[in-house]
């Protein structure tokens, strides 16, 4: 959600807007109604599962290697002069 606050009331009221943008709300600054900044949280308010390479599979499939490429319509295409 994302809040506004004019320069003068964000002075002023600070360590509120501090703690909306912890708790993951992003607050638009203004200036006259013209907006100047926007202060957004360092970190998502959600944790994020770390994974370990451990779990990292290969896919079934083949290599599309470089002699395709070179010899096919794509190559034609990519390589051709105008």
């Amino acid at each position: 959600m994302t809040k506004t606050a004019e320069a003068g009331e964000l002075a002023k009221h600070l360590m509120e807007f501090l703690d909306d943008v912890k708790a993951g709300h992003e607050v638009l600054v203004t200036r006259g109604h013209n907006p100047v900044a926007r202060l957004v949280p360092m970190h998502s308010p959600v944790k994020r599962q770390r994974r370990s390479v451990l779990h990292i599979r290969s896919l079934p499939g083949k290599w599309i290697g470089e002699a395709v490429i070179k010899g096919g319509d794509l190559a034609d295409e990519m390589f051709a002069r105008e």
